[in-house]
Parts: structure tokens; C-alpha cells; sequence
């Protein structure tokens, strides 16, 4: 596995939101990995309050941030127990190569862990 992927990692909607509460930046995430993937269905959970919701300033401001331009196809095992933003997060890594994923679903990181 190439070294930056051995740092990267892919990113669901509450963890971002939670770190934009507790530290008002993202920039704990860019001390940790070389990359930081934001799969297309999470930015569009992120982004669908409209230019008021909470954490979208900090979101849209960081730079660094891998955000995917289109929707992933999604198998039908992760569509039908999981919502869009966990079952991209999981389908990302998969694709992807990338080992670590940071959810909040515990159904998710059931998931994840099984295709491992």
C-alpha cells in the first residue's frame, strides 16, 4: 500500500460537524492524515441546510479537503442498511484502497469491518 494512502482517510457528515462544535476547524483532521476524503453524498448532507447551516463556512473554507465531484454506486447490501452518507464513506475506502474510515454509525463500522 502506497505510504499516503497508509494516512488517508475517508470522512462521514457527523464527524465533521462534531469537530467544526468542539474546535470551530478541521484542521485536527490535516494533522493527522495526508488526505481526507469527503465522499459527494456526504458534502451534499453537509450542504443541504443552505449557506446557514451550522459547520458549512468551516467546510467550504478548507481547502485541503478531497471532496468528490460526482455520486458512487452504491451495492445494494450498503443501500439497504445504511444511509447515503455512511453506505459512500464505506463504498469510498473500498474503492479506493483506503483502510480507515471515520463514521458514527455502529451498524457501518460493523459493515466496514466485515468486507476488511
Amino acid at each position: 500500500m502506497p505510504d499516503d494512502q497508509a494516512k488517508a482517510v475517508v470522512i462521514n457528515t457527523t464527524p465533521l460537524i462534531a469537530l467544526t462544535a468542539a474546535t470551530g476547524s478541521l484542521d485536527v483532521l490535516r494533522s493527522l492524515y495526508t488526505r481526507v476524503v469527503v465522499p459527494y453524498e456526504v458534502a451534499e448532507e453537509i450542504r443541504v441546510g443552505g449557506k446557514d447551516a451550522f459547520g458549512l463556512d468551516v467546510f467550504e473554507q478548507t481547502s485541503w479537503l478531497e471532496i468528490r465531484q460526482c455520486e458512487i454506486a452504491l451495492p445494494a447490501y450498503l443501500q439497504n442498511s445504511l444511509d447515503r452518507g455512511e453506505a459512500s464513506v464505506i463504498q469510498t475506502a473500498i474503492q479506493d484502497g483506503i483502510e480507515l474510515v471515520c463514521i458514527d454509525e455502529a451498524v457501518a463500522v460493523e459493515s466496514r469491518a466485515y468486507r476488511s
